[in-house]
C-alpha cells in the first residue's frame, strides 16, 4: 500500500529537516510515477471470443506494479484514490462479416469502499466499434477513463468486451501489418487520493 504524504505545516523561518523530508515526499507523490500507484499488465494469449457473450479479460503477466494490486484477473486496489485506466485489445475478423464489439471497465466494489454496497458492480469507459468484411484483419480497441468513483482497498477492476460474432481476441504474434499488432494490456494510475 502505498503512504498518502501529509503536507507540513511551516511557520515563519522554518527549515526543519523533517518538514523539508515531508514536502519532498508529497512533491514526489504527485509528480513521479514511481512513488505513486501505477500498474501495467499484459497477456501472450490468444482466444476465440464466443458471440453475444460478456467476456473477462484475464492479465497474468506484470511489466510493473508498484502497488502490488495484479491479482492475475485485473486489480485489487491497495490504496485509496482516484484512479485513471487504459487497455488495449486486438480482435480478428472474420472474412465477409460484419461485426460490432464493444469493451469497458467493471469496477466491483470491495467491502472497505464507504460509498458502494460490498459487491456491487458499476460498469465504465465503455467503447464500441463495428467493422465491415475485412479479411483477417484486426480491430484495435482502446479505451481509457477515469474511473467516477473514488477506490477503496479491496475494490477490484477488471476489463471486460463482448462481440456479436465470434472471433478471435489477438496478441502480438507480429505476422502481419494488419493483424495480430498490439499486446492486450491494462494500465493504470492513481491520479490523486482520496
Amino acid at each position: 500500500m502505498a503512504i498518502i504524504p501529509a503536507v507540513p505545516s511551516f511557520a515563519s523561518n522554518d527549515s526543519s529537516l523533517a518538514n523539508l523530508q515531508s514536502l519532498s515526499y508529497a512533491v514526489s507523490f504527485l509528480v513521479d510515477m514511481s512513488v505513486r500507484p501505477i500498474w501495467h499488465l499484459y497477456t501472450g494469449s490468444t482466444h476465440a471470443v464466443t458471440a453475444n457473450t460478456v467476456t473477462t479479460e484475464s492479465f497474468p503477466l506484470v511489466v510493473y506494479d508498484n502497488d502490488l494490486v495484479s491479482d492475475g484477473t485485473g486489480v485489487t486496489i491497495q490504496t485509496a484514490g482516484y484512479y485513471a485506466v487504459e487497455t488495449a485489445l486486438d480482435f480478428l475478423y472474420s472474412a465477409g462479416t460484419s461485426q460490432r464489439t464493444m469493451a469497458w471497465f467493471q469496477l466491483t466494489a470491495g467491502a472497505n469502499n464507504p460509498n458502494l454496497t460490498n459487491g456491487t458492480t458499476k460498469l465504465f469507459g465503455g467503447e464500441g466499434l463495428t467493422a465491415s468484411n475485412f479479411t483477417t484483419e484486426d480491430l484495435a480497441m482502446c479505451p481509457a477513463d477515469i474511473c467516477p468513483y473514488a477506490l477503496y482497498p479491496g475494490d477490484q477492476l477488471r476489463v471486460q468486451y463482448n462481440s456479436d460474432t465470434a472471433c478471435t481476441r489477438e496478441t502480438n504474434l507480429n505476422n502481419s501489418y494488419i493483424s495480430g499488432r498490439f499486446t492486450p494490456n491494462f494500465t493504470g494510475r492513481m491520479v490523486r487520493p482520496v
